[in-house]
């Protein structure tokens, strides 16, 4: 951490302050109750992606934080209703657009786990809201993988953000 201690009150009023000046956006899970929801910790945002860097001790990049970042700044910018969801897998993103949309994202899915967990989660998410789509953001790869009669459609960030 930075080296400073402070209350948890204190740092939900900065919380606070800072969602109100739109410097940063908190995301809920999805649930079918406010209660439910309020119940479970929120993802944050920032709408200046500069922001990750004041604060990040990691010595190597993180795209993919980054890339999740623009990808809900983007939402954002068409609804304010954007939630993540979680089963037993987490998905980056559920909302209604024109209808709703699961949407994960995964700088690099080179990696067979990597992809199999990315996949298996909207997976999980498409039985849920009973969808026959989702969408698996990357940096460069892409591809329509059919699966039970579900297709994920894998695209690169760039081209999501020109057809959205």
């Amino acid at each position: 951490m930075l080296g400073y201690k402070v209350s948890k009150d204190t740092l939900y009023n900065y919380l606070t302050y800072l969602e109100e000046v739109y410097a940063l956006f908190t995301v809920p899970i999805f649930r079918n109750s406010v209660r439910e929801e309020q119940r479970h910790p929120r993802k944050i945002y920032a709408i200046d992606t500069g922001f990750k860097s004041l604060f990040n001790t990691s010595i190597s990049a993180d795209y993919s934080k980054l890339y999740e970042n623009i990808a809900f700044l983007h939402l954002r910018h068409q609804t304010r209703e954007v939630y993540y969801f979680k089963q037993h897998q987490e998905i980056d993103f559920y909302c209604q657009l024109n209808q709703p949309q699961l949407i994960n994202i995964s700088y690099d899915i080179s990696g067979f786990e990597t992809k199999r967990r990315e996949i298996k989660a909207l997976q999980e998410g498409m039985r849920y809201f009973k969808l026959n789509e989702a969408i698996l953001v990357t940096e460069d790869q892409e591809e329509s993988i059919k699966i039970d009669g579900q297709i994920i459609k894998i695209k690169p960030l760039w081209k999501w953000l020109l057809e959205n």
